[in-house]
């Protein structure tokens, strides 16, 4: 870079006389980057070039408070636009690496101790640290956020309880029945009949494909819930194995819930 140093400047004061030819530099740098990222992500050249221009001016005033609110914010924004994160810290390290070149032709002309220089590199290597840590964990939690949120959407609609009247209810379960399921299943059934305000619903297992017996306990555990709620459990399609563990484990149903061999049978008979 060809820059101009006036002697007795300060870096900042070489930095703003500067600032256009280290602007441009990353602008050049910019493009380049943007030319040999691969895959589907397009990004802005403005979208890489004003936050940047933030980080800088934040790490000439040595602004460790600063670099992480910007960070926090960035990193929900790059998440937001589902990009990769490891373009974004390739950036910052060429960022790194274009900073310190720019250190270099100010303190050239400046003498500098062993311990000062030792002094400056920690300060600024670790305000960019500072500011990739916080980046990656705001871009993180938002990601972790969203599949949160999208895991929730398919919990429900694996579980969907279907309403037949105005207090009866449908849930049929499909596919293998485990014990994490079986606590979302408890979890969401259970809301729903308050919600709801149901009186009889009816549980259907004839297109669960696997079941794990070690959770039949549990499964009747929930059927007392319901109970307590004040709503009637009608149970149809009750596999052979299930009716297996049933009888090994002497629970007794007929208390509190009721089973029909289909669930047309239960559909005849409480559904008007």
């Amino acid at each position: 870079m060809k820059l101009e140093y006036t002697e007795n400047q300060d870096f900042l004061q070489f930095y703003t006389a500067n600032q256009d030819a280290f602007y441009e530099l990353l602008t050049l740098q910019g493009r380049k980057f943007i030319q040999k990222m691969e895959g589907p992500e397009k990004i802005d050249l403005e979208f890489i070039l004003t936050p940047t221009r933030k980080v800088v001016l934040l790490l000439n005033e040595r602004n460790e408070h600063g670099l992480i609110m910007h960070a926090k914010e960035h990193g929900e924004r790059w998440a937001r636009n589902n990009l990769d994160l490891l373009i974004k810290l390739e950036w910052i390290q060429m960022l790194r690496i274009t900073y310190w070149e720019f250190l270099f032709h100010y303190y050239k002309n400046i003498e500098l101790s062993r311990f000062e220089f030792f002094q400056l590199e920690h300060q600024v290597n670790f305000n960019l640290d500072t500011y990739l840590k916080h980046f990656a964990s705001s871009y993180s939690m938002y990601k972790n956020e969203v599949l949160q949120s999208q895991r929730e959407v398919i919990a429900d609609l694996s579980v969907p309880v279907i309403p037949l009247s105005d207090h009866v209810a449908l849930l049929p379960i499909v596919g293998t029945l485990d014990t994490l399921r079986a606590k979302k299943i408890q979890e969401h059934v259970l809301l729903r009949i308050y919600q709801l305000k149901i009186q009889t619903i009816i549980m259907d297992l004839s297109s669960v494909t696997n079941i794990d017996t070690a959770i039949v306990p549990h499964l009747f555990t929930f059927v007392n819930g319901v109970a307590l709620q004040g709503c009637k459990a009608v149970i149809t399609g009750i596999r052979p194995e299930i009716t297996k563990a049933i009888l090994e484990l002497g629970i007794s149903l007929h208390e509190k819930v009721e089973t029909r061999g289909t669930l047309q049978q239960a559909f005849a008979e409480y559904v008007k």
